[in-house]
């Protein structure tokens, strides 16, 4: 299975993510991202009635959590 770097996956110049733009590069549901949205893992703001992620949230989110998976693979 080949592995990409989380950080080449959203564009270095786009700051401010939706929800749809992060399943989709992640492969996941609108909903899973709104569950961590939900359970206070994923920092945001609304923006009318829709949520907003800063790509370097996003970031320090995956590389916060990347050290309970590595010692899994």
């Amino acid at each position: 299975m080949k592995f990409a770097r989380i950080d080449t996956l959203f564009d270095e110049h786009k700051a401010v993510l939706t929800v749809k733009e992060i399943a989709d590069r992640l492969h996941c549901s609108d909903n899973y991202i709104i569950s961590l949205i939900h359970k206070d893992l994923l920092p945001c703001f609304i923006v009318g009635r829709h949520y907003r992620i800063l790509r370097e949230d996003l970031l320090k989110y995956f590389f916060d959590i990347s050290p309970k998976y590595i010692g899994s693979i």
